[in-house]
């Protein structure tokens, strides 16, 4: 991705295999550590995990933008998201990346510290 790259996809609670390694390579591609790479991966599992539980039987795939401006990467995943309580533990368990869900119909995964060298 360049500066101010944007790539979407969808991701399915049941498979999150694919939306995990799509994030993977693109954190990677851009130079961010693994750690943080690591955490947004977390955070994204927590979030289709939550949608499962919550959804039941009619989970559908969801909407998932992947963002990089130079100085953060952001992991926007769509639609409504259950389970406030298993995603605030996560959230509290990781230290480079953020969680918010400002309520404009996407929860946010955002890194913007330890971004990776310019190059």
């Amino acid at each position: 991705m360049t500066e101010g790259a944007a790539r979407e996809g969808l991701a399915d609670p049941r498979r999150p295999q694919p939306a995990r390694a799509w994030v993977r390579a693109a954190g990677e591609a851009e130079g961010w550590p693994p750690a943080v790479v690591d955490e947004l991966l977390l955070l994204l599992s927590e979030v289709l995990a939550a949608d499962l539980a919550g959804s039941g039987r009619h989970v559908r795939p969801r909407p998932v933008r992947l963002l990089a401006d130079g100085t953060g990467l952001e992991v926007q995943v769509g639609g409504w998201v259950a389970g406030g309580d298993r995603l605030g533990v996560a959230a509290a368990a990781v230290t480079a990346v953020r969680l918010e869900a400002p309520g404009d119909g996407w929860v946010r995964l955002v890194a913007d510290g330890g971004c990776p060298a310019p190059g």
